[in-house]
Parts: C-alpha cells; structure tokens; sequence
C-alpha cells in the first residue's frame, strides 16, 4: 500500500434480504471484487477458511480466528473475481495473504497484508467506526461451502457460495460479554461458521452503507428458533499496525493514521479515541459525546 488516495469505496442499495447464495443470481457478482473468500492449502489441499474484505490498498480485513484455527496452514490467498471479456465470464485471481497483523487479547479482526499483481486494484467497502445502534437493520455477506473445495489446480474453476443474510442489533457489549470477550455486539440474522470475517454492514448518513462490524461467529440454535450471531465492533481495529510501504520501505502504521491520512475510507473517526503515549501498549476506545 502505498500512500495516494484510495479509490471511491463501494456503493450498492439493498432489497429486503432473506438468507440465500447471491452466486446463481448474478455471475460474477460485483460484491467478489470487494468481499473474497479465504482460501488456504493444508497438505495439498485448498479448504475454505472464511471471509474477508477489502479496505484500501492492498489490505484486507477479517476475523483473527479463521487464520487461527490450527497452526500446519502452508498457504494462505484470497480468491478475487471480476467480469471477464465475454458476457457471462469471469477472470479469477489468487492473492496472496503476505502477512497477518492482530491482537487476540483485543478483538477477533485481523488485517491481511496482500500482494497485489500489477492487474488487481481493489475497491474498498466503507468502514464506519461506531458500531449500529441498537434495533438498526444490517446486511451481513460471507462464504460457504460444503468440505473440502479441491486441489491447487481446480480451485480457480469452484464457485464457493456467497451468502447474505440480514437482522437487526439486539445488543451492545462494549467491554465484552459471555460469548466473545472483545467489543462486539449481537444480531439475530443466521450466520454460517465460513461466513466469519465477513462484512456486517448498515446504512449511514446520506442513505450509504458502511461495514459496523466483522462477523465472529453464528451460535445453532433449534429449527424455528430466532437466529444468533455476534460481530466484532470495526474501531477496535483501528489500532492494529500492518506493513505499510513508506518512503520505499515497509513501515507498521495503524489503520487509524491510514485513515485520518485519506488511505482507508473510515466515517465516524472523530469518535475514536487512539492513545499512542505508550508506544508498547496503545489505547482504543469509542466515545459516543463527541
């Protein structure tokens, strides 16, 4: 990532959502560009890991425990799609996960650093730093797919399903609660276990929409029960600090002085408070008075 203005982030309407794939509506879907699924070889073999999405440059946002799960992980990418040059077609590139930079003790979002082949410049979804507010409606995207998806050589040919679900805001946990110790907050939409990662977006000002939150996980629940899951709240990653290039040299630079500089599309920033006195230890919070 280098430091010139990021592209303008992406902007679509949503339509009353049930749970469903997207995929055999419109292929490929504009959102594959945006919102990719993560891939990873283990012992010759492509699994689907979750989600992740784009947020500027060649970052990437997802949650901390689809790359955590275990440790024998050989190769890490995410799968980009975009319109090929026949009606109907599409051109899938692989990129590849270069490092993960998180805080496990902080928040279940990690940002992924990519390398970016000289074709792919990726659009970024719009990051609002507070999280929805309590009774908003929001549109989550994720992927699934049943087992394992296949070889190295098949995995540009699969279509893994990109699945929207949408709910309202039950609840805040700014400290943390029982299910995820981290800021976080519940929805009652259905979330599929590859879908974490993913995007939970609501509309802001103006009638756009932004990413509230990171999807950390779905909870089963008996059929014909209300559905529940719980996403991460965006501002806790804005004190992670991934390489960035600067000056011709890759510096860690936290996405919160990315995004006051105009390199990540961040609304609600002026909310954020980033305490740098102890460069060891820096402080993340969110007030709602400014």
């Amino acid at each position: 990532m280098t430091e010139t203005p990021v592209p303008e982030p992406v902007a679509f309407d949503l339509a009353p959502l049930e749970f469903r794939d997207v995929l055999p509506m419109e292929f490929p879907h504009p959102l594959q560009s945006v919102v990719m699924p993560v891939m990873a070889m283990q012992d010759g073999v492509v699994h689907l890991r979750g989600t992740a999405f784009s947020i500027g440059g060649n970052l990437a946002l997802t949650a901390t425990h689809v790359l955590q799960r275990n440790d024998d992980l050989d190769d890490v990418a995410l799968l980009h799609v975009v319109p090929g040059p026949v009606a109907g077609s599409a051109h899938a590139t692989l990129l590849p996960v270069k490092d993960v930079t998180a805080h496990e003790d902080q928040t279940d979002v990690a940002v992924l650093r990519l390398d970016l082949p000289s074709h792919v410049q990726l659009q970024p979804l719009r990051v609002g730093a507070a999280p929805p507010a309590t009774t908003d409606r929001v549109a989550i995207f994720g992927y699934t797919h049943e087992g394992v998806l296949g070889t190295l050589d098949e995995v540009l040919q699969l279509r893994p399903k990109l699945n929207v679900s949408d709910g309202t805001v039950v609840d805040h946990y700014p400290l943390g609660g029982a299910v995820c110790s981290y800021p976080s907050f519940q929805i009652d939409a259905r979330v599929d276990s590859q879908m974490s990662g993913g995007p939970i977006l609501a509309t802001i000002e103006g009638g756009l929409m932004a990413v509230r939150g990171v999807v950390c996980t779905g909870m089963d629940v008996m059929e014909g029960d209300v559905p529940l899951s719980f996403g991460s709240m965006t501002f806790t990653a804005l004190a992670l600090t991934p390489l960035v290039a600067r000056g011709g040299e890759l510096q860690p630079t936290s996405l919160y002085d990315l995004a006051a500089n105009g390199l990540i599309p961040v609304v609600d920033l002026p909310l954020v408070d980033f305490d740098t006195s102890d460069p060891d230890n820096p402080r993340i919070g969110l007030s709602v008075s400014k």
